[in-house]
């Protein structure tokens, strides 16, 4: 319980907090300045992209939704909503977040608006799928 309502929106903040951090440092003339890269390394930032907005959409969904109890069709709905509203909020917090980089010296890309968005979508499948298998609520019972 602890970790579900203490903890877990701690690590979120932190996570998002780091993320948004990382992507309006200014790497131009530094060895971490992408943009000069030939384009086979220019996929790893997209990958870095899909990778960090699926690790946040997990991390959200996992400690601020409940699990589905029993198998009332309210519950599940409410529980679809939850899904919708919190997935709704990190594609606008990706948006913000790659609009934002210009004022930071950094470039606009919708690649990166789309890598985001795709690992936001592929987590956002994944959860469903553990729930309608009932693998998220055995994850929580479990002792």
């Amino acid at each position: 319980m602890l970790l579900k309502r203490v903890i877990g929106p701690g690590i979120v903040t932190a996570y998002l907090a780091a993320t948004f951090a990382l992507t309006h440092v200014n790497l131009s003339g530094t060895l971490l300045d992408h943009t000069n890269y030939p384009t086979e390394f220019q996929i790893v930032d997209k990958i870095y992209h899909f990778v960090a907005y699926m690790t946040l959409t997990f991390l959200v969904l996992f400690f601020l939704t409940d699990p589905v109890k029993g198998k009332s069709k309210r519950v599940r709905a409410d529980s679809a909503r939850q899904l919708a509203i919190w997935c709704c909020f990190l594609v606008l917090y990706s948006i913000f977040d790659e609009v934002s980089q210009p004022w930071f010296g950094r470039r606009l890309e919708a690649l990166d608006l789309l890598a985001n968005v795709v690992g936001i979508s592929f987590a956002q499948g994944f959860f469903v799928f553990t729930e309608a298998t009932g693998f998220r609520h055995k994850l929580w019972n479990m002792k």
